[in-house]
C-alpha cells in the first residue's frame, strides 16, 4: 500500500513536467476560485491485489472549495472489476457512494494539482448475491483550465476494502487503482484576477466612456450592428430602425407601415404577384366585342385596380383573309374596342397602350376555318410594371 501512495504523489509532478513548466505557473494566478463544480468522468478499475481489472465505468462528482487549498467533494463512481484466478475468477459490479477531501498543490490561471484522501460506501454485486461495506480512498489528479466554465480533469486513486467485496466475514482486505478522465464544469460568474500588491497604491483611474466606432450611441460591447453609418438612427442594439419589421430600415423604406408578414422587395413595398392577363377573340370581320369577352374584361378591371403599378399593353391581330392593309387597320380597331371599354369602367387611359398587327404572328394557321378564329384576336400584355421597373416597350 505505502509503495502505491508513494506513485499516486508523484502523480501531479510527472503530469506538471509534462503539460507545462511548474516554474510558469505561478504566473498570472487568479483569486481563489470556489465556485461549485461537477464533474463527469470515464472510469477504468486497473489491476489490483485480488483483481485483474476490467470494463470501463464512469464517474460523477459535485464538490465545492472551501478554501484556496482546500475543498470538499460528493462523488458517485460504477465500473466493474474481475476477480483474479485465487480469487474466484468472478466478475463484480462495483458502485461507490463516497466524499473527498481534495488538497490543492497549486491553483493558477490553467492548472490546479490536487492530493484527495476520502471514504464512503461500496455496493458489491456477483454471480446471484451482493453485499455491501465500506471503502477508504487515496490519490492525486489535476484540473486543466480550458475556459471560465470548463476544465480537463483527471485523476488516479486506489481503493481499499477493509473486508474485500464481502464474500465472508473474514475476507481479506482489497486494494485496487482506479483511473478517471474527463470535464469539470464550474457554475457561477469567475473570480476577478489576483492583483499583485503594490508599496503605494494609486487611486484607481476615472472610468473611460464606453467605446462607439460608429457614433451611434451604443457602445461597441453591447452594438450588434457595428459600422452603421453616421446620422441613422438605431435602436438599442445598435441596429438601424425597421419601424414596420420587413426586413427595410426606415432610412430605405419607401412604403413604411407595411403589414407583419407581407412580402416586400428592395424598397420595403409589397411585391405584387404576377398578373396573368387574357386574350379575347372576334368574329369575322368584327372588332366588336362578344358578352363573353366583356365577362373577361370586367375581371381584367378588378386585377388592374389592385395593381395600380401595371401598364397593359393591347396588341391586336387578324387572320389572312382580305387585303393586309385591311387587315391591319381591323387589327387596330380591335385593340381600340377593348381600351375603350376598359377605360369606360374605371381603367385610366394612361395606364393602356394599343397597337395593331394585323395578319402577323399567327398563333394558328390559317388554312382552316378554327386555326382563322384563333387569329382575329388582342392579346394583353403587362407592359410596364412601376414598383418593380420591369418594362415591356411597345412597337407602335
Amino acid at each position: 500500500m505505502s509503495v502505491k501512495i508513494h506513485a499516486l504523489l508523484l502523480l501531479p509532478v510527472l503530469a506538471c513536467v509534462l503539460l507545462a513548466p511548474c516554474s510558469a505557473l505561478g504566473h498570472g494566478s487568479l483569486a481563489p476560485d470556489n465556485r461549485v463544480n461537477a464533474s463527469a468522468m470515464m472510469s477504468t478499475a486497473l489491476k489490483g491485489n485480488q483483481s485483474s481489472g476490467d470494463s470501463a465505468g464512469f464517474f460523477l462528482g459535485f464538490g465545492k472549495p472551501v478554501t484556496d487549498r482546500f475543498g470538499v467533494e460528493l462523488n458517485f463512481q460504477s465500473y466493474k472489476i474481475q476477480m483474479d484466478a485465487n480469487h474466484g475468477g468472478f466478475g463484480v459490479d462495483q458502485k461507490t457512494y463516497g466524499v473527498n477531501g481534495l488538497f490543492y498543490l497549486h491553483r493558477g490561471t490553467r492548472w490546479t494539482p490536487y492530493l484527495e484522501l476520502g471514504a464512503g460506501r461500496v455496493d458489491s454485486a456477483y454471480a446471484a448475491s451482493s453485499s455491501n461495506g465500506n471503502y477508504l480512498t487515496v490519490g492525486a489528479g489535476f484540473f486543466w483550465r480550458i475556459d471560465d466554465h470548463l476544465s480537463i480533469r483527471g485523476d488516479l486513486r486506489i481503493n481499499r476494502l477493509p473486508n474485500g467485496v464481502g464474500i465472508s466475514g473474514n475476507s481479506s482486505a482489497m486494494e485496487y487503482p482506479v483511473a478517471n478522465f474527463g470535464i469539470a464544469t464550474q457554475f457561477g460568474e469567475p473570480p476577478a484576477a489576483r492583483s499583485a500588491p503594490t508599496s503605494s497604491p494609486l487611486p484607481p483611474p476615472p472610468p473611460s466612456a464606453p467605446k462607439d466606432s460608429d457614433h451611434d450611441g451604443v457602445p461597441d460591447a453591447m452594438d450588434q450592428c457595428p459600422g452603421t453609418q453616421e446620422g441613422v438612427r438605431v435602436d438599442t442594439h445598435g441596429c438601424p430602425i425597421d419601424a414596420d419589421r420587413d426586413g427595410v430600415i426606415n432610412r430605405l423604406d419607401q412604403c413604411p407601415n407595411t403589414p407583419l408578414g407581407v412580402q416586400v422587395d428592395a424598397r420595403g413595398c409589397p411585391v405584387m404577384p404576377p398578373i396573368k392577363l387574357p386574350t379575347l377573340h372576334f368574329a369575322f370581320d368584327s372588332s366588336r366585342l362578344s358578352a363573353v369577352d366583356r365577362k373577361t374584361l370586367n375581371n381584367v378591371v378588378e386585377k388592374l385596380d389592385q395593381v395600380s403599378s401595371v401598364d397593359v399593353l393591347l396588341v391586336g391581330y387578324a387572320d389572312s383573309t382580305g387585303p393586309a392593309a385591311y387587315n391591319l387597320k381591323l387589327s387596330k380597331e380591335r385593340a381600340a374596342n377593348v381600351k375603350q371599354y376598359l377605360i369606360a369602367h374605371g381603367v385610366t387611359g394612361s395606364r393602356l397602350h394599343t397597337r395593331g398587327d394585323g395578319e402577323n404572328h399567327p398563333v394558328a394557321s390559317n388554312k382552316t376555318a378554327a386555326g382563322r378564329a384563333k387569329n382575329r384576336r388582342v392579346e394583353l400584355h403587362v407592359m410596364k410594371d412601376h414598383a418593380t421597373g420591369n418594362k415591356s416597350q411597345p412597337r407602335d
